[in-house]
């Protein structure tokens, strides 16, 4: 029996991680050495993220996602 995983994120790199897997194409990942059950795992991650999040359907989507990715900056 299968049993699921909670694995907890800021609001920041959830939407970072799912930009970057939304903008990413199987063969992309494949020339990244992702085999099938790679792309599989990271396709179930996405639609995991896609369920939750809302700034995806929101109007200012990439100006969100340039934010998030300005926020997650190591601080120097």
């Amino acid at each position: 029996m299968e049993t699921g995983l909670a694995i907890k994120l800021s609001d920041d790199e959830a939407l970072v991680l799912f930009e970057f897997l939304a903008s990413r194409t199987d063969d992309h990942l494949t020339g990244l050495g992702a085999d099938a059950s790679d792309i599989a795992a990271l396709d179930a991650l996405q639609c995991s993220l896609e369920a939750v999040l809302t700034a995806p359907l929101q109007a200012h989507y990439a100006e969100a996602v340039a934010a998030a990715k300005l926020r997650l900056l190591p601080k120097s």
